[in-house]
């Protein structure tokens, strides 16, 4: 690890490792004919009544029914559906040929090419993960911590980061760093500065020590929008790695990737 922080071109560094992603983007791998199946929609503005109700109609839920659970799978568009089934039929039918008949995994390298561009980030940037944890576990593992580096993280993350985080600070000796993160009352207003604080602290308190920060763009526990852009920049203007647990951020929110200059950023595509 120390020969990133010392001597790197951060994101061609990342890059230059053969799958190394800045985004490990959680999807069922569809195939081209049915991803192509999408609905064609007309207007988008928040008030135009006629394109939320299409909006509505692409779902199978029963009419009396809310769904606000957006920690787990969710409630799959009708043509998602249709197209994770026909995807599951193929795999079913190829189950031990399908490098040889499609050259590839239905189609993931056209995927990647196709939602790129959707994250602000290159091709070559994006892996396609099963879910966030497993987008982040890698990442984690291939880092080479070593006895004495230290790792920051907050008191609002998911199980999921935090197991392979943990797993990874006792195999190698790094210590982990928990920032208490502020949490709204209320009764005063949060700035992004009042986030970034703590990690500025913790980073020196490090001094040159720091070998990642990990933290959720949109946290679990409230559901607190962390300022990603400012605390990435932080961590790179003190020469820190930066992992981004987004389970709740893709599909809620626009993403930017290059906008953040995040060096790993892990969500579910499948939400």
């Amino acid at each position: 690890m120390s020969e990133i922080t010392s001597k790197f071109n951060r994101r061609n560094f990342l890059k230059g490792g053969a799958g190394v992603a800045v985004a490990g983007l959680s999807t069922s791998l569809f195939s081209a004919s049915a991803s192509a199946k999408q609905p064609n929609f007309v207007g988008n503005s928040s008030s135009d009544k006629n394109f939320w109700k299409k909006v509505q109609q692409q779902f199978s839920l029963a009419k009396d029914s809310v769904y606000m659970n957006i920690g787990t799978t969710g409630s799959m568009p009708s043509s998602v559906l249709q197209a994770f089934n026909e995807n599951n039929e193929l795999v079913a039918k190829y189950p031990w040929d399908m490098q040889n008949k499609f050259g590839a995994w239905p189609y993931v390298s056209e995927m990647v090419a196709d939602i790129a561009p959707g994250f602000g980030a290159d091709e070559n940037e994006i892996v396609l993960s099963r879910n966030t944890t497993d987008g982040m576990s890698p990442i984690i593992g291939g880092l080479d911590f070593k006895k004495g580096d230290i790792i920051i993280t907050t008191h609002h993350e998911h199980i999921g980061g935090t197991s392979p985080l943990f797993a990874a600070a006792e195999r190698s000796g790094a210590k982990i760093v928990v920032v208490e993160i502020p949490v709204y009352t209320g009764e005063k207003k949060l700035s992004k500065a009042d986030y970034v604080k703590p990690f500025a602290k913790a980073i020196a308190d490090a001094k040159d020590k720091a070998r990642l920060v990990m933290f959720s763009h949109i946290t679990y526990k409230t559901g607190a929008l962390l300022p990603a852009k400012e605390i990435c920049a932080l961590a790179r203007n003190n020469r820190t790695p930066t992992l981004v647990d987004a389970a709740h951020t893709i599909g809620m929110m626009n993403v930017n990737l290059h906008d953040f200059d995040c060096d790993f950023y892990a969500g579910s595509g499948h939400k």
